[in-house]
């Protein structure tokens, strides 16, 4: 799958026959706000960097599971990452004037309710802008997508499936599925079986 090519970070990755060819980071003075917000909250997060990471969650956390999971890079201080490109936020002591002080900065700003966390990206940034910088032309592509960091990418699609139960992407996914694996994949293949009759 490395040589496919791929977007990560809500948009802000982008990679291409196995190497990163695009990275759209925080400028350095919103990077600066956001590591005061998280020291004036307590906040506990996940920032992710051009490579490395900065993880201050607990170890069984649903998200430390999925983050490096073959160890290339390191988890680091925030203050050791050169710069940042997505931040999550997995817990703060004011939840509401976290959100109030994140709408004040120019970044995109997700609620993950099943979670309950928050996750921000540069403004401007969201997967479709990704698939874009891929060369990917609007109504010319098929999207699974299975949280609310979808909704741009569905709205430009030709298709769209929501994975699982999320009510705002639902409302625009073209269809739904379950989102066990075999549900998925037995998706995936009608969708291609349809694609090769056309």
């Amino acid at each position: 799958m490395h040589h496919c090519p791929m977007v990560g970070g809500n948009g802000a990755f982008i990679a291409k026959d196995g190497e990163v060819i695009s990275t759209i980071h925080f400028d350095s003075q919103t990077s600066d706000r956001i590591l005061k917000l998280i020291e004036e909250l307590e906040a506990t997060y996940l920032i992710d960097s051009h490579w490395d990471y900065a993880y201050s969650g607990s170890h069984d956390h649903p998200i430390r599971r999925n983050v490096d999971p073959e160890q290339r890079a390191k988890n680091v201080s925030p203050s050791e990452l050169d710069e940042l490109v997505k931040v999550v936020f997995l817990s703060s002591l004011n939840g509401e004037q976290l959100i109030e002080q994140l709408h004040r900065m120019p970044v995109v700003i997700y609620k993950h309710g099943q979670e309950d966390i928050i996750d921000i990206s540069p403004k401007g940034v969201n997967k479709w802008t990704g698939l874009q910088r891929l060369g990917v032309e609007l109504q010319q592509f098929i999207a699974f997508g299975n949280d609310a960091n979808d909704i741009e990418m569905f709205r430009q699609s030709a298709h769209s499936v929501c994975v699982g139960e999320h009510i705002a992407l639902g409302e625009v996914a073209t269809e739904r599925v379950g989102n066990g694996e075999e549900q998925i994949v037995r998706k995936i293949m009608k969708l291609a079986e349809g694609l090769r009759s056309t």
